[in-house]
């Protein structure tokens, strides 16, 4: 979609990953609508129906304001106003969240993340791949059982062919960031779905598309900054390791803006538990 890529592309960094840390974390909008809700009303603070206003809140929105358009889950669309677009007897006065400082990635993280891999029917190995290769994913032509205990104590067994292998020799917080990488390379379509690939995995199927290792490098790079970047991790850029995936012809690389931000959702959602419970933010916070 266009108006996602020139939001990327043309406004702040910081500005878009500060509104979407809020309305994320807040509301779990998905990065999609988020990117919507910036393009639409960039300085918004409290986002509602017109409904919701008036039943939780006894605000009524402004004739003279036109709705913010979101995408609805299993449906076309769905109109949301900001609370500048409202009036009422009480004032809210809303505040944005406010992050202060940049998170630094903990060694336990990597553990979390492994065990989300897991219950989701990604299987999780490491070998020691010197100096050529942090991580790899793949679609096997034979699944891989393993098992792993549910949250509820139960042992459970996975056939997959669905595979992460991590760097033995890389520290923890490479490892982490490098599993992020893989996932938007599964996410973002570049694999074939196999034969024992669990249904609750989801991307989209671009095989036709014939991807080049350039065009899935920087669409798997750019997705994980993102992601790190909403998270809060330190910022990198991510263009330093993308100057060894530069188009050979010098010509412009066509990555698909849309895609990236529907991985980014999804790599996300399968970590919530890390999000929610573990990642704590000094904030400026709310109503």
């Amino acid at each position: 979609m266009d108006i996602i890529r020139d939001i990327i592309l043309n406004s702040n960094t910081n500005d878009i990953m500060e509104f979407v840390r809020f309305f994320w974390f807040k509301n779990r909008y998905s990065i999609f609508n988020c990117l919507l809700i910036y393009a639409q009303r960039p300085g918004a603070v409290m986002l509602a129906t017109a409904n919701y206003w008036n039943s939780n809140y006894n605000r009524y929105i402004k004739h003279e304001v036109s709705p913010i358009v979101i995408m609805k889950p299993f449906g076309p669309v769905e109109f949301i106003y900001d609370y500048n677009d409202t009036y009422g007897e009480k004032e809210l006065f809303p505040k944005r969240i406010t992050i202060s400082h940049n998170v630094e990635i903990k060694d336990w993280w990597l553990f979390d993340i492994i065990e989300a891999l897991k219950s989701k029917g990604i299987n999780y190995s490491e070998s020691n791949f010197g100096t050529r290769k942090a991580a790899d994913i793949c679609i096997l032509s034979n699944p891989r059982k393993y098992s792993y205990i549910s949250k509820k104590g139960k042992e459970i067994t996975v056939n997959t062919d669905c595979c992460i292998t991590t760097n033995s020799q890389s520290d923890n917080k490479a490892k982490f960031t490098a599993i992020i990488h893989e996932l938007a390379h599964l996410f973002c379509g570049h694999l074939p779905r196999g034969k024992y690939t669990p249904k609750e995995i989801t991307f989209p199927n671009r095989q036709k598309e014939n991807l080049t290792i350039n065009q899935k490098e920087h669409e798997a790079e750019l997705t994980s900054a993102i992601v790190l970047k909403i998270i809060g991790v330190k910022s990198f850029n991510p263009f330093e390791y993308l100057k060894d995936y530069q188009d050979q012809n010098g010509e412009k690389i066509e990555i698909n803006y849309s895609n990236m931000i529907k991985a980014v959702d999804k790599i996300l959602n399968l970590i919530p538990g890390l999000i929610d419970n573990n990642i704590q933010y000094p904030i400026d916070y709310i109503y």
